[in-house]
């Protein structure tokens, strides 16, 4: 009986070991590979008419820029953020490119915010082929920038690209806070359940000892990004 106790004993510590190295190893071996990818993404915050008028009675109106008729004016803001491995300046082959379908003459390029503060960001406005260019810069992890367009043209499609060195495209992304709350703390609670499910699977009592250590790392976790996203998006 004894022995039994103690193989049985053996088996259930084995598990609760398991099941907190599932907890800790799982949430850094995700942070390590997405620290070793590149990934670029872009949001686009709003894309509208910044004067709409009625169908029925805009042919009554004359919007004028310089001497010249136009039909249409409108207003975007594009967020871009660097959540992966950090990109050089040497890395780019060619500017990043926002290309705006429909457009006919780009106004204004107006840089809303950046982080960190000083990033160097120089844009081109290219009104023949009615592109504007970011020339390349060193985008660390966490950097981002976003600017606000004035263009004329019915809003329509926008594109972010650019032809980068281990980056297979720019991703476009709809919604801007999954994007942002998405990394440790997503993958922390993945651990969690995987290490619950264990002790569920091998029928072995929960110690309170360890489930304030899971709760605790996944809330250190999530503070941890917390404290990251107010420092950088405190001013949106």
């Amino acid at each position: 009986i004894k022995a039994m106790n103690a193989i049985f004993d053996f088996e259930k510590n084995f598990w609760n070991i398991i099941a907190i190295f599932v907890a800790i190893i799982v949430p850094l071996i995700i942070l390590l590979i997405e620290k070793k990818i590149k990934k670029l993404n872009y949001y686009i915050a709003y894309n509208y008419p910044l004067i709409d008028i009625n169908e029925e009675v805009k042919e009554d109106f004359e919007i004028k820029y310089k001497g010249e008729l136009i039909k249409d004016i409108s207003i975007c803001e594009i967020f871009v953020e660097n959540v992966g491995k950090e990109i050089s300046s040497n890395d780019f082959e060619e500017p990043i490119k926002i290309v705006i379908s429909n457009c006919n003459f780009i106004f204004s390029v107006e840089l809303l915010d950046c982080y960190p503060e000083h990033l160097n960001i120089n844009i081109d406005v290219d009104n023949d082929s009615k592109h504007i260019l970011i020339q390349p810069l060193l985008l660390n992890k966490n950097d981002f920038f976003k600017f606000k367009i004035v263009y004329e043209g019915k809003y329509s499609n926008i594109e972010v690209q650019s032809r980068i060195k281990g980056l297979k495209k720019i991703n476009k992304i709809h919604i801007l806070k999954k994007s942002k709350l998405k990394t440790n703390f997503e993958a922390t609670i993945v651990s969690i359940i995987a290490t619950l499910f264990i002790y569920y699977f091998f029928k072995s009592e929960l110690d309170f000892k360890t489930v304030i250590f899971i709760i605790a790392f996944t809330f250190g976790f999530y503070f941890f990004n917390r404290k990251i996203i107010i420092n950088r998006f405190k001013n949106d």
